[in-house]
């Protein structure tokens, strides 16, 4: 497996310089998961946390709300949204949602998967695009439910940031030691859009990957990473 020369998160937010000792929401998909790594490099823990949101401080904000979008205003250095729109109220809505959280000097930060570099890329890079590749109506699914590269950016300018920059961001989400290995985690819910195919359509799918695995994986470990668009800017 070639490494990637692609930054990941940690690297990324490293490279615009957040201010780690400052509070750090995270909003969207995988909260939990994410607000855990990056309490591995911030100077404080979870403070808070909902359902798809967590807030990463040394203090908690007196009573947590059912949704990110109700905590204090200014109250971040850093506010992370990754598809926090995804099951509504749109993007327009959550950047400035969003961005009503970012103290002044803070940054905003909008993702969404890059599903065009997903769906070009190699599967030996990127795994995940065997998924999409065996099932052409859910590539297309993804192509309509993400947010253009273009989207990203000016919704974080017309929240009220300055100096927007975009960045491709790869998030690795495990390694397995073999293709056998892989397969096994797929089976067992490693690619969550499975749950939206039918039971026999999950059964081919898993019988296509077997034979795409043995066909073009790597020999050796597999790295399965997702590609992120990520729009960045600062409140002046």
């Amino acid at each position: 497996m070639p490494g990637s020369n692609i930054p990941n998160w940690i690297e990324t937010l490293d490279a615009f310089e957040i201010d780690w000792s400052a509070p750090i929401v995270v909003a969207g998909t995988d909260a939990a998961a994410f607000a855990d790594e990056l309490a591995r490099r911030s100077a404080a823990g979870i403070a808070a946390d909902g359902e798809d949101w967590a807030l990463l401080g040394p203090e908690v904000p007196g009573t947590a709300p059912a949704s990110w979008r109700d905590l204090p205003r200014a109250i971040a250095g850093t506010v992370i949204a990754r598809r926090a729109w995804a099951d509504g109220p749109g993007l327009a809505v959550a950047s400035r949602a969003a961005a009503r959280l970012v103290a002044d000097g803070g940054r905003l930060v909008l993702a969404d998967l890059d599903v065009d570099r997903l769906l070009a890329g190699s599967p030996v890079r990127y795994p995940y695009q065997f998924r999409f590749a065996l099932d052409p109506a859910g590539a297309r699914a993804l192509v309509a439910s993400t947010t253009s590269t273009a989207d990203l950016a000016l919704e974080v300018g017309r929240s009220g940031m300055r100096s927007v920059k975009g960045i491709v961001v790869d998030e690795e989400r495990g390694t397995f030691p073999a293709a056998a290995d892989y397969w096994g985690a797929v089976r067992d819910g490693a690619w969550p859009s499975l749950g939206e195919l039918s039971a026999e359509e999950r059964t081919i799918l898993l019988e296509d990957l077997a034979v795409a695995l043995s066909g073009t994986a790597p020999i050796g470990e597999i790295v399965e990473r997702r590609p992120w668009f990520a729009a960045t800017g600062i409140r002046a």
